[in-house]
């Protein structure tokens, strides 16, 4: 037989992470770094993911909605893309265009008036690979008959719609502050803070850099 203290000198005190454990706990991106700091400080939900991250293929039904072509990954896609629903009005028109990094950024969460989804203050911040421009300008093309009035938020055209979810009034922004850059908010206030941070604004980030 083994002493104990046999047997505790021959195991490991310790040992290496598997390497998906590894990944997993690694530090942020530089570029997701950066996006931190553009969301307000009372910033209290974040979800950030590094691409490339393709926009899922949309169609139109016959009533004018615009529903999520069925695809083979669809339950990776479904995961990967479910933070950043508030960007699928742009789909169409960025389709294709990969997204370097992505941040979704939410406050004052609050439940919806009967059904549907909750209701927050927040945004989503697309960085792409390349210029957009072209594709911004296509977006505000065929958004004539929907959109409900274009407003200047720190310097920058922002677009205002607004859709029926089950009992609730949602309104949406959306703004291209960057040849590179889209976001997209349920918030005024939140996107002119975003927006002004974008534009070189500095300001106590929405988590400290301990986490």
């Amino acid at each position: 037989t083994r002493r104990s203290s046999d047997l505790v000198s021959q195991t490991p005190l310790r040992q290496s992470k598997p390497s998906h454990l590894t990944k997993a706990l690694s530090p942020p991106s530089q570029q997701i770094e950066q996006m931190l700091s553009w969301l307000p400080a009372d910033t209290e939900s974040v979800t950030a993911a590094v691409g490339p991250i393709l926009m899922p293929k949309m169609s139109r039904e016959s009533d004018g909605t615009m529903t999520i072509d069925k695809s083979v990954h669809e339950v990776e896609d479904t995961f990967k893309q479910n933070s950043f629903m508030l960007l699928l009005p742009l789909a169409e028109s960025i389709k294709e265009e990969p997204v370097v990094a992505a941040i979704e950024g939410s406050r004052n969460f609050r439940a919806p008036t009967g059904l549907g989804m909750m209701r927050s203050e927040g945004g989503v911040i697309a960085v792409f690979a390349g210029d957009i421009t072209n594709r911004a300008n296509s977006f505000w093309k065929d958004s004539v008959k929907i959109i409900i009035r274009t407003e200047q938020i720190e310097g920058c055209k922002v677009g205002i719609f607004q859709d029926k979810s089950e009992e609730d009034l949602w309104t949406t922004y959306v703004a291209f502050p960057k040849p590179n850059i889209a976001v997209v908010a349920t918030n005024q206030d939140y996107l002119r803070e975003v927006l002004a941070r974008i534009n070189g604004k500095h300001g106590e980030r929405a988590l400290p850099d301990r986490l």
